[in-house]
């Protein structure tokens, strides 16, 4: 997903019973992966604090620091999505606030 576009996941929602003009669903989805594989490449219980820094020892930050460029850029990536898909009458408060939440905050 940290390689993706926006034209890659604006993905046109095709179905009949469809209340919103994009696949936000798929999307979340995809996002709730991305995050879960990242979460899983974070080694030895190191937290990552408020300010997007690693709390351990500075071989621990330059070791696990390659999992902060791919959020930031997936966290770019998703701002930049919202504002195409905030402007869709039909799409949920509850939906776009999941998908903020998603991102976390040291990555915005």
């Amino acid at each position: 997903m940290d390689q993706a576009s926006i034209e890659d996941i604006l993905i046109p929602n095709m179905g009949y019973s469809s209340e919103t003009l994009y696949e936000i669903d798929c999307v979340q989805r995809m996002l709730d992966h991305f995050m879960a594989a990242d979460r899983d490449h974070v080694q030895d219980g190191s937290e990552i604090t408020d300010l997007g820094c690693l709390e351990d020892n500075e071989d621990d930050l330059i070791r696990n620091s390659y999992s902060l460029t791919p959020v930031t850029m997936v966290a770019n990536l998703i701002d930049n999505y919202l504002a195409e898909v905030a402007s869709d009458v039909n799409l949920k408060l509850k939906t776009f606030q999941s998908l903020v939440a998603t991102v976390p905050d040291f990555a915005s």
